[in-house]
């Protein structure tokens, strides 16, 4: 049993440290250049644990096969906690299995959980896109002219911001803007954004002026940022109760219930 768990405890660090460490730019060309057959880690790229555009989301720099190495790596460090605990209380094998698949969704859980928060905070800066690229268009700027200003300046959220700077890119080059923009905010699983582009394309081949699409599209994500709102107020009460709950109930219970409850049955009994 040592030796099992000294084995896996090496295996595990192993994993571990192969999974947190950075790949550097020679090593990722040169296995972009090798032979499918002459990377063994890389396979690991195959295993479909995480959708690309949810870890490209949640800004982390590593790669699929590193996740993988990680949550093998967690899934042996729990299993070999729990056959430690299992050694001083008998708490059986489907504990053991709870814990190496605890570890083994854990990075999964950390990187949807990070993805989560900057495509929230996506979703805001596209309001605030669309409203200032309305303001441009309405004070006579056209639409391409507007989304490359707004392009350069930077919308403050990341995701947004590295999407508008492809685009410009690829419009510097002579791809259209519209069609262009589409393109890139489903590659980053951007909906929102890709929806007004797909609108201002629209309105672009129908000969439709883009100030009521702009104020079409304005209008749904205060619409939408509105009830994000209220769905967030509505929640406020329920976790205040539980919180007072927690906090205050024990300490009720310590101070008032049990001194109360100790001083009734020492009058019943004395």
């Amino acid at each position: 049993m040592s030796f099992l768990g000294a084995t896996l405890a090496a295996t595990s660090v192993a994993l571990f440290v192969l999974g947190v460490l950075p790949r550097s730019r020679v090593a990722a060309r040169l296995s972009a250049l090798g032979r499918p057959g002459t990377n063994l880690f890389g396979r690991l790229r195959g295993f479909r644990v995480m959708a690309p555009a949810t870890l490209r989301a949640s800004g982390l720099s590593i790669a699929i096969e590193q996740v993988v190495a990680a949550k093998i790596a967690l899934a042996l460090v729990g299993a070999l906690l729990a056959a430690v605990v299992a050694l001083l209380v008998p708490i059986g094998p489907l504990v053991i299995a709870a814990a190496a698949y605890g570890g083994f969704i854990l990075p999964s859980i950390v990187v949807e959980r990070r993805a989560a928060l900057r495509r929230a905070e996506a979703e805001r800066a596209t309001a605030s896109f669309v409203e200032w690229t309305h303001a441009l268009v309405l004070s006579g700027r056209p639409v391409d002219s507007a989304v490359m200003t707004l392009a350069r300046r930077g919308t403050g959220a990341p995701l947004v911001d590295d999407v508008l700077a492809r685009v410009a890119d690829l419009y510097t080059l002579g791809a259209p803007l519209q069609v262009s923009l589409i393109r890139e905010s489903r590659n980053d699983a951007l909906g929102s954004l890709a929806h007004v582009a797909e609108r201002l394309e629209r309105a672009r081949e129908m000969g439709l002026g883009s100030i009521s699409v702009l104020e079409d599209s304005r209008e749904e994500l205060r619409s939408a940022a509105r009830d994000r709102l209220l769905r967030s107020a509505s929640e406020v009460e329920g976790k205040m109760t539980l919180i007072l709950t927690l906090c205050y109930l024990p300490a009720l219970a310590l101070l008032v219930v049990i001194p109360l409850f100790l001083t009734l049955l020492a009058g019943l009994f004395g």
